[in-house]
């Protein structure tokens, strides 16, 4: 039922539900909602579901990337087997190790957050449509989103780096 009116919607409301109650007490009332509430939903919707769908789709590549650094982080360590455990042999510390290897890590987390930050910026008018009280190019988001990888390269290196800061020298130099 649509009923026009104009006033105050909350006592056309209270006024509608005694009526139908008077009419029928047995009839449920749901769902009572002015013509703006309906049409506000109705063009809603379909952004916020594919908000939530990239969002959720955002957070998944957040952790395939990091199960990827940290795969990557683990390789390249383990490569590195024989060269740590020279160092290690010649005197190095474990410290010195960690910090190398977590360098590395984000030596290339820099290199490939650049890259990313100049492909986001290039790809923004096709997702100017999908964006909601943000600039297609917002300084804050591209900050956040690149502190965001730093942080998960530095969590995802730092395993496999503690991993070989702690390699014994004769196991590293046996290694093949």
């Amino acid at each position: 039922m649509v009923v026009r009116t104009e006033g105050n919607t909350s006592e056309v409301i209270a006024a509608i539900r005694d009526q139908v109650r008077q009419a029928d007490a047995n009839l449920p009332l749901a769902s009572l909602r002015t013509m703006e509430d309906v049409i506000g939903q109705s063009q809603i919707a379909p952004p916020r579901f594919y908000l939530g769908l990239l969002g959720s789709f955002g957070l998944l590549a957040v952790i395939l990337a990091a199960a990827g650094i940290y795969g990557v982080v683990s390789y390249t360590v383990a490569q590195r087997t024989r060269e740590i455990g020279i160092r290690m042999a010649l005197g190095a510390q474990p410290g010195n190790v960690l910090r190398s290897v977590l360098r590395h890590g984000l030596v290339v987390t820099l290199v490939s957050v650049g890259l990313g930050a100049i492909a986001s910026i290039g790809l923004t008018r096709w997702m100017k449509t999908l964006l909601f009280r943000v600039d297609a190019i917002d300084p804050w988001t591209l900050i956040a989103m690149a502190v965001l990888i730093a942080v998960v390269v530095t969590i995802a290196s730092y395993a496999p780096a503690r991993h070989a800061a702690k390699i014994d020298p004769i196991v590293a130099l046996r290694h093949q």
